[in-house]
């Protein structure tokens, strides 16, 4: 148990769910008001959430332009999941090693050790 004369480490911004809350824009206005006391003081907690609303930012600016694309392309939800599973089924699949190339290194290697036996051969001669 802790005593009161200990003081707590401060929790780290990222683990923080109040500042990210707040970057999100969750909060009533009295816990944002003592959060915007806090951004004031500490600068990693400041950077993490404004690294946070640039992300959530981009990611809803992304999530509108896409669903303005799917609006314009007239699609039907199932139509768009047709086309989904059509591009996926034409997408290049990962090419299997021909069974030609196996061979031919092996042999390729096969070789490389019969010359490798004659030339000692003939080295132990001289």
């Amino acid at each position: 148990m802790i005593s009161p004369n200990e003081q707590l480490a401060p929790t780290p911004p990222e683990d923080d769910p109040v500042l990210t809350a707040y970057a999100l824009g969750e909060l009533p206005k009295a816990e944002a008001a003592a959060v915007e006391l806090r951004l004031q003081t500490d600068e990693k907690a400041r950077e993490f959430v404004a690294a946070l609303q640039d992300f959530s930012g981009t990611l809803a600016q992304e999530a509108q332009v896409e669903a303005e694309n799917e609006r314009d392309a007239g699609l039907t939800s199932a139509q768009r999941r047709e086309l989904r599973h059509l591009i996926a089924k034409r997408a290049p699949k990962r090419a299997k090693f021909p069974r030609a190339a196996v061979i031919s290194v092996i042999v390729s290697i096969l070789l490389a050790l019969l010359m490798m036996m004659l030339w000692w051969a003939a080295v132990r001669r001289h």
